[in-house]
């Protein structure tokens, strides 16, 4: 179904998927909904945040399997090479390692790109003759926006922080996290959590509450204050106290 919607939109495609540990196979309409939207919402992000608005993409929701409740979100995308360019600069480099688990090195190597040039400048690799296929960059790119869109959701928060996701537009991106974890807290039939379709679920319950938290946010053109430092030192001659007792020294 999803080959047949990537071929329509001339895209890439990609499945992230929302493994939830329930007893009896159901899940809330509620959680169902504002777990989508979360990922909607975190997608929308990293395209501000990261993509710089470049992507075309579109969300559609698969049929869960038979017999469990695993939410299936099929992320079709359309990518320009310009998508990269942020891949290219130490800072992205370090976000798309972070997030993915991959550095770009291995990212460029599903693009068919194995050179260290190749690798060191993506944008240019992307944008001169014999560039990689546009539906291999598309996928690829589907591909990396399901992994950074998981790692959102599932790493810890000290991570996330770690890597910058408290900077700009990306606060959304942990904005919508929450909003996920707090739908998981409201069911109480979700146990735990997971984001591949086997039984393995790595964010239990007693972790949501924490995931939930939103993270602060600085009022705009706030600054940090600037603080004066010097450093005194008081002698004291005895024991009691006296003004012509101290001397400070600057």
């Amino acid at each position: 179904m999803s080959d047949v919607l990537a071929d329509r939109l001339e895209c890439g495609s990609d499945i992230l998927y929302f493994h939830f540990d329930v007893q009896d196979h159901h899940l809330k309409l509620e959680t169902f909904i504002q777990t989508a939207d979360s990922a909607r919402k975190i997608v929308a992000s990293l395209n501000e945040g990261f993509f710089q608005r470049s992507l075309q993409y579109e969300l559609v929701v698969l049929p869960p399997d038979e017999g469990s409740f695993l939410t299936r979100l099929a992320i079709l995308v359309a990518t320009p090479a310009a998508a990269f360019t942020f891949i290219d600069t130490d800072v992205g480099a370090a976000f798309v390692d972070g997030l993915t688990g991959k550095p770009p090195v291995e990212w460029a190597k599903e693009l068919g790109q194995t050179s260290r040039e190749a690798v060191e400048n993506l944008y240019e690799t992307l944008t001169t003759e014999g560039k990689p296929d546009s539906k291999v960059i598309c996928q690829v790119s589907a591909n990396m926006v399901v992994a950074m869109t998981r790692g959102v959701l599932e790493k810890d928060t000290a991570k996330l922080k770690k890597i910058g996701m408290e900077v700009g537009t990306l606060t959304d991106a942990l904005d919508a996290r929450a909003d996920f974890y707090t739908a998981c807290i409201n069911d109480k039939e979700v146990n735990r959590v997971g984001f591949l379709p086997d039984d393995d679920f790595p964010i239990p319950r007693s972790s949501f509450a924490e995931r939930a938290q939103r993270p602060s946010r600085k009022a705009d053109g706030e600054e940090p204050p600037d603080w004066a430092v010097s450093i005194e030192s008081i002698y004291v001659t005895s024991p009691n106290w006296d003004v012509d007792d101290q001397r400070v020294r600057h």
